[in-house]
């Protein structure tokens, strides 16, 4: 069992977050919410393995404890990083509060939810799945459909005491012949999926090394990621923290609702508004989303 510790800089509950998981569908049956521990499975960075982690919050400390399939050790460092991604603590926070205190409407919204931070996909392999998977299903028949992989390719590991799967390491997604529910043409894209994360292209250090745009643009080569998907993996998969999601009409939708604007704000609009948020403007469309999910259908599922 590898033990790690991270210190999170600014604000943070380890609770807000497990509230969003709860609701976040495409996560579905890779977390095991535990009370103050809070289980999860996924793949590796550079895809040597998957691990089991559990993680908790003692103060403003998070703790947490790995061990891969069968008992096997992971590398600390590794599991900590990803795990920090994944909860946006590898991000200095300390200026998130001041954020609300230029914007009314991001500091009405960081007291509604605890000041939370984003959570990410796992990798921007994962969140690069779930853009190709989800296309136009349900979420949560692509939610079904991720699970039915990781049952059937990923690797079973055990997280505090809960057996979890993790989703396929890209190498067993490479070979994918089919998939229930999936048409041929999707699992084809699943394959380009699978030989991109295999190539470095989704590898996140590397996509938040790059300027904006040319991380887009390279995102764009995977067959079946376009301009929304390219921002989703990049923004949500990555972790970037300052930026702004021009191809996604819902956030649109919740900002016009959160602002009280007479139309869906343009792009100049967008950007003008979120410059405020500055360097945490994705943290603060996360925060409008949520609210206008739960607001529109009770649930954070909408976001």
């Amino acid at each position: 069992m590898t033990s790690f510790d991270l210190r999170p800089q600014g604000p943070f509950s380890l609770a807000a977050a497990q509230r969003f998981l709860g609701g976040f569908t495409p996560a579905g049956g890779t977390f095991a919410d535990q009370g103050e521990r809070l289980s999860m499975a996924f793949p590796l960075d550079g895809w040597a393995g998957s691990a089991g982690v559990v993680v908790w919050q003692d103060g403003a400390i998070v703790r947490g404890e790995a061990v891969g399939p069968s008992g096997s050790a992971v590398e600390p460092d590794i599991v900590a990083s990803q795990v920090a991604r994944v909860f946006s603590l590898d991000h200095d926070g300390r200026g998130w509060e001041d954020v609300g205190r230029r914007d009314r409407v991001i500091g009405r919204l960081q007291e509604e939810f605890d000041h939370l931070r984003p959570v990410c996909f796992y990798s921007p392999y994962e969140a690069a799945v779930q853009a190709v998977i989800g296309q136009r299903i349900s979420m949560r028949a692509a939610a079904r459909i991720k699970l039915g992989l990781a049952e059937r390719l990923g690797e079973e590991v055990e997280a505090g005491g809960r057996l979890l799967h993790a989703f396929p390491l890209p190498q067993r997604l490479v070979d994918l012949d089919d998939v229930a529910g999936l048409p041929a043409e999707k699992v084809v894209r699943l394959r380009g999926v699978g030989e991109a994360a295999l190539d470095g292209r989704l590898d996140a250090t590397r996509l938040r090394a790059q300027p904006f745009e040319e991380a887009l643009a390279s995102l764009r080569t995977i067959r079946g990621i376009g301009a929304w998907s390219s921002q989703h993996v990049l923004l949500r998969g990555a972790g970037v923290a300052d930026a702004v999601p021009l191809a996604d009409p819902r956030t649109r939708v919740a900002i016009r609702a959160a602002y009280d604007l007479p139309a869906e704000p343009s792009d100049e609009e967008l950007t003008a508004i979120a410059d405020a948020w500055r360097p945490f403007r994705m943290w603060g469309f996360v925060l409008v989303r949520l609210w206008h999910g739960r607001r529109a259908g009770g649930s954070s599922r909408q976001g």
